[in-house]
């Protein structure tokens, strides 16, 4: 059966403005359609789609007559893969690790032997934020391209901004490489697809066709550097690998402060030496305290607190003591660590209680209806706790058996907890579109 145009209505696509499932198009019987599919016997980096055509065999005068359709779709992770030979990635990842910025940076980077099943689960169903160009110097036709990306009219229309551009990380497989001098070593492939303003993230996840919107990539991990170099081949590629001219750099960072929110970061960048084709492109994926349980919580991430003399001049400051609000404090409730709890514990719980999402409206609220501001209070990291605590799960961090306030030795300055916290705001309005504000606010 065949979805149709109705011959009889004025409209012929009215179909298409309905909602629902009961708005279905118009059905044709038709057995003159050709279907062609192509698998590869091998999933590699050049060769890792399915390919094909439909076409109509019917005369164009027939209303059952439609153009022909090219199909395009991956073989998803559960295929087997067959890595790339080190003559490809070397083309990229030649000087092993590639030393770009990030690497340059210093950054405290994981470097343990779950770095893929950490970069799995931190991207499944998520996306990354693509970050703006700031930096590039050059025309703004070449500051503005998505990287190797192609852009369509709300990408362009950013600037270079990319609001709203997200990078989708899909079919990641890995496979464990024989040890070499300098550590241990994994094969990694996925495939990253970029995600206009205009589409939704979650249906963008589910796309599995190839285009000048993926870049399939292939490259290797080392455990001495923490560094992923990829090559990366824009859409469907011949198999000599003409149009792998991205070069990858992905990492896991460990280190977190006011300025460094990223639990994933990366760059693409180009290889082509001819010519200049885009400014190196940064993404990035936000860290989110409930995320912080696994593998790699093991690995000890932690926070580095800059803003704590800063914190307690302001509190000082702001501090007048009078009877009204010592006698209003002693009516109220706080939150507080709990006198019963092992320490870590008694952390964890507290940053629970400190967890906000609230709505806020204006005040006074105007007669028309009004949007709707989601305001959210995560808290990153409170005294030496970073994310949660799962005493179930986390042998690696010494969880202190006896309750926080029964030790002598806290006085009462080490009650003073430092605290790091994300706060976005959500808009929600009435036309149920949903804005996300890159507002944050972060208390040391």
């Amino acid at each position: 059966m065949l979805s149709s145009r109705d011959p009889e209505s004025a409209d012929q696509w009215e179909y298409v403005k309905g909602f629902g499932y009961t708005n279905q198009p118009p059905l044709l019987q038709d057995d003159q359609i050709l279907l062609v599919l192509r698998y590869p016997k091998t999933l590699t980096l050049t060769n890792r789609a399915i390919r094909g055509s439909m076409k109509s065999l019917n005369p164009k005068s027939n209303i059952k007559y439609f153009d022909e359709v090219h199909i395009s779709s991956g073989l998803g992770a559960s295929a087997k893969y067959e890595f790339s030979s080190d003559k490809i990635v070397s083309k990229v990842c030649h000087s092993y690790p590639y030393e770009d910025r990030l690497m340059k940076g210093g950054f405290h980077i994981y470097k343990g032997l779950d770095f893929c099943l950490i970069l799995e689960r931190f991207t499944q169903g998520e996306a990354m934020i693509v970050l703006p160009s700031w930096q590039c110097n050059e025309a703004d036709n070449f500051c503005s391209k998505l990287g190797p990306f192609g852009s369509d009219k709300e990408i362009k229309a950013t600037n270079g901004s990319f609001k709203d551009v997200k990078l989708v990380l899909q079919d990641v497989q890995c496979e464990k490489e024989l040890s070499r001098d300098n550590g241990d070593f994994l094969k990694v492939s996925a495939v990253f697809r970029a995600v206009s303003p205009c589409e939704k993230q979650f249906r963008a996840a589910q796309r599995t066709g190839l285009n000048n919107m993926t870049l399939s990539a292939d490259g290797v991990w080392n455990s001495s550097s923490g560094q992923l170099c990829m090559v990366g081949c824009l859409g469907m590629v011949d198999v000599q690998g003409n149009g792998c001219n991205s070069r990858i750099c992905l990492y896991l960072p460990l280190l977190f402060s006011i300025k460094q929110r990223s639990i994933i970061m990366g760059t693409i960048s180009s290889i082509d030496k001819s010519a200049r084709s885009y400014f190196p492109l940064s993404f990035e994926k936000l860290v989110r305290p409930a995320e912080m349980w696994d593998q790699y919580t093991s690995a000890n991430p932690y926070y580095s607190y800059s803003k704590s003399d800063s914190a307690i001049a302001v509190l000082e400051k702001n501090k007048p003591f009078n009877f009204g609000s010592v006698i209003k404090k002693s009516l109220l409730k706080f939150p507080k660590l709990e006198d019963t709890q092992a320490f870590l514990v008694s952390l964890s719980l507290l940053s629970e209680d400190l967890t906000l999402h609230i709505s806020a409206f204006p005040d006074p609220i105007p007669k028309s209806r009004p949007s709707r501001t989601d305001v959210q209070m995560e808290i990153v990291s409170l005294g030496p706790l970073f994310g949660r605590y799962w005493s179930s799960g986390n042998s690696s961090i010494l969880e202190e058996e006896t309750p926080y306030h029964s030790k002598a030795e806290y006085t009462e300055k080490q009650l003073l907890l430092n605290v790091s916290v994300n706060s976005p705001l959500l808009e929600q309005h009435p036309t149920t579109i949903s804005r996300c504000f890159s507002w944050r606010v972060f208390m040391i």
